[in-house]
């Protein structure tokens, strides 16, 4: 079995708290209505996640 890169472990743990983010920010929205602040708070810490994420696999790249 080899083991995962630093890079690679942050990739994934960007990848899983995204996907968490945006299970929270769906229930919210669900629950609150899309234009929630809280929603878009989410919605907001989604994009920067993503941007990180874009910035980390254009790095490797």
């Amino acid at each position: 079995m080899c083991q995962k890169s630093s890079s690679e472990k942050l990739i994934e743990q960007c990848e899983l708290e995204m996907e968490q983010i945006r299970c929270q920010m769906i229930k919210e929205a669900m629950h609150l209505g899309m234009n929630h602040p809280v929603v878009l708070e989410y919605s907001k810490k989604l994009d920067r996640l993503h941007n990180k994420l874009l910035k980390i696999l254009h790095v490797l790249a």
